[in-house]
């Protein structure tokens, strides 16, 4: 699969597929596979499951492994105070 043809894969199917091949997971971190690879066998990025012979990464897993890179938590940029003070209101 290619980075397009995962990038499609990705707009079919949306949200409500949770394990992503290699491909789709690249693609939707926006990586291409290569590094996604290197990533992953750095331990920047969560290990995927085994499910049969088939390799999935898990969603959420990926998002929790990217707000904690962009310094996200629980969703909210903890260095914007806006954010935060809006996070906390509601």
């Amino acid at each position: 699969m290619t980075k397009y043809q995962a990038l499609e894969w990705l707009k079919k199917y949306g949200t409500s597929v949770r394990g992503y091949p290699q491909e789709a997971a690249a693609a939707y971190l926006g990586l291409g596979t290569k590094r996604f690879r290197s990533d992953v066998a750095s331990g920047r990025l969560p290990q995927p499951e085994r499910h049969g012979k088939r390799l999935v990464w898990d969603k959420l897993a990926l998002d929790r492994s990217m707000d904690k890179a962009l310094g996200v938590a629980d969703g909210v940029r903890g260095h914007d105070p806006i954010m935060v003070s809006i996070h906390n209101a509601a």
